[in-house]
């Protein structure tokens, strides 16, 4: 029987005898008040890492309305509206990492296994996530895509009103809302109508056959150059287009900022 107990359980046969319902009472009852002392000393230190925690979220909130208010002052609101919301990202994602981390310390948590699960997870899970981040931080760089733009991608037309952490919202002209992944707008081919800062205006018109064509020209280009709103560079244009039936037809080019084609087509006509 003793070479039998210590075959299988690796421990003495006067030990195995000695064992008593009493002693392992005892020993459970050591290692539950050894918890209960566990949890009752890291209790301060758990409270003081949710505090760091929660103050570390109000203060991240506080510092990119801070630096988004100071670029505002400074006039980076209107022509450098991506800078200042990568700017107020940046600041507001670093203030987030040093309080978790601190929180963590405090708490006692060993950073090294969540570091290694979380590029693990970034790696599988988080991939889409992480891609649509960089594409988002490099669209608001690069200013290839701004708010404002008429954008076209996947067939989806609309208006850039917001560009997020991971998606572009545009405004379609029926006042629809659309999410476009920001990787999609670097995987797929991207149309945007607002890259030129200034916009064309065509129009068709024509004279009856016999006229004087070049004095038809001067006339009208004249007459384009001294229309307000035409700008003078690029430079406006009148060319010969066509015969037609009753008229021969010349075509007018002449280019104006934008929002005000409207007006200014009125204008020539």
């Amino acid at each position: 029987m003793d070479s039998l107990l210590t075959t299988l359980f690796h421990i003495p046969a006067a030990y195995a005898q000695k064992a008593t319902s009493g002693d392992v009472t005892t020993e459970t009852t050591d290692q539950i008040t050894g918890l209960v002392t566990f949890i009752i000393g890291q209790i301060p230190l758990w409270i003081t890492a949710i505090l760091v925690l929660i103050a570390t979220f109000v203060i991240a909130k506080m510092v990119k309305a801070g630096v988004e208010s100071k670029m505002t002052a400074e006039g980076f609101e209107e022509e450098h509206k991506e800078v200042q919301i990568v700017a107020s990202r940046t600041a507001s994602a670093a203030v987030l990492i040093i309080g978790i981390t601190v929180a963590l310390k405090i708490a006692g948590i060993d950073l090294t296994p969540i570091i290694a699960a979380g590029a693990f997870g970034m790696g599988f899970a988080l991939q889409d996530l992480i891609m649509n981040f960089v594409a988002g931080v490099m669209i608001l760089s690069g200013r290839q895509v701004t708010i404002g733009d008429i954008i076209q991608v996947n067939g989806t037309l609309g208006k850039v009103v917001e560009i997020q952490t991971r998606a572009t919202v545009l405004k379609a002209f029926n006042g629809t809302k659309i999410m476009v992944p920001n990787a999609d707008l670097f995987k797929n081919q991207v149309t945007n109508f607002s890259a030129n800062p200034y916009k064309r205006i065509q129009l068709m018109n024509g004279v009856a056959y016999g006229s004087d064509l070049k004095q038809t020209m001067k006339v009208v280009l004249d007459t384009v150059k001294s229309t307000q709103g035409v700008l003078a560079v690029p430079k406006p244009s009148v060319v010969l287009y066509e015969w037609g039936d009753y008229s021969i037809n010349f075509k007018i080019n002449a280019w104006v900022e934008k929002g005000k084609s409207i007006k200014v087509r009125n204008r020539l006509i």
